[in-house]
């Protein structure tokens, strides 16, 4: 049997045509463990310029959920740079193509919000007992120097509940992908888990302004955090979720940006520029689990030059 394929040609200022998947994106967006990938094509970004096909949107490639400004006139600068020629949205500093204008800061930076009712995150619940495994694939390039900050707040996606300033990162009211909230992190990439208090924590400095990779994993039937860096596993803490990841109400299912609430201010805000984000209903630590993890971190360290 003879297919015959036509490629029509769309205009990435119309939301309603999806931007073209091909290659490695495609087979990312194919996989059934993968719930969501943000890819930072400008096809998948509209809102990228002061005035210019407003409202700002980030969709998500494989549903098309789209991620809009937590907080009303300001959204991330999209810059190009990446290894590859690809870009990037930059947080907290830069100008604000928002419709307040103006520059983005460590209190306006810019943070990106899913609606309330889009489950990108696998259902967890004690109450009803379920819980489920999950990971967060992020690029991410943080500043050599702190801006408007002698930390690194550093929430960069996450899920559901407001991440409180701390100088630790052993919340238990947050799960997601960070670099150096505090101080006994300060400069480093790590997944801080929700129920039981507990975090993976990397060694590495990742504030040098070079691109690295680093996803987090809840690994339901092993009970640990782990945290994966440029494809190799660095960190590992075990746990016991006491109350999984009960949603609670009013809360989102992710962030990226920053970690909060909605009516309350934004917490502990990102600054820097994130590539691409990935979430898999899967513990990416072993068996296929491990297999999608692999092709996302090999996509994303490809696209951004990364060793």
């Amino acid at each position: 049997m003879t297919a015959l394929i036509t490629r029509i040609p769309t205009s990435t200022d119309d939301e309603r045509k999806p931007a073209a998947v091909v290659g490695v994106d495609a087979q990312i967006c194919a996989d059934p463990l993968v719930a969501e990938y943000f890819h930072p094509g400008k096809a998948s970004i509209s809102g990228i310029a002061a005035g210019t096909d407003q409202p700002f949107a980030w969709r998500g490639l494989k549903t098309g959920v789209r991620m809009t400004p937590a907080e009303a006139g300001y959204q991330p600068t999209y810059v190009a740079d990446g290894g590859s020629g690809y870009g990037a949205l930059k947080f907290g500093s830069g100008a604000n193509a928002g419709l307040s204008g103006g520059s983005l800061s460590d209190t306006h930076n810019g943070a990106l919000a899913c609606p309330l009712d889009a489950l990108l995150f696998p259902p967890q619940d004690d109450a009803m007992g379920i819980a489920n495994p999950y990971s967060i694939v992020v690029a991410c390039k943080t500043p050599a120097s702190a801006v408007g900050d002698d930390i690194y707040p550093g929430a960069i996606a996450g899920t559901m509940t407001r991440f409180p300033d701390s100088t630790s990162v052993n919340q238990n009211d947050w799960a997601g992908i960070g670099i150096g909230l505090g101080s006994i992190s300060e400069n480093r990439g790590f997944f801080a888990g929700r129920g039981l208090v507990g975090a993976a924590v990397s060694t590495s400095n990742d504030a040098t302004d070079a691109w690295v990779i680093l996803s987090g994993i809840f690994d339901l039937a092993g009970n640990q955090y782990v945290l994966r860096r440029n494809g190799v596993q660095v960190a590992v803490t075990a746990v016991t979720q006491s109350a999984p990841t009960a949603e609670r109400a009013g809360y989102r299912q992710l962030r990226i940006g920053s970690a909060g609430d909605i009516g309350a201010a934004i917490e502990r805000t990102y600054i820097g520029q994130i590539g691409a984000v990935a979430i898999m209903h899967a513990a990416g630590n072993a068996g296929s689990g491990l297999t999608s993890m692999q092709r996302i971190e090999a996509r994303l360290k490809a696209m951004y030059g990364v060793a």
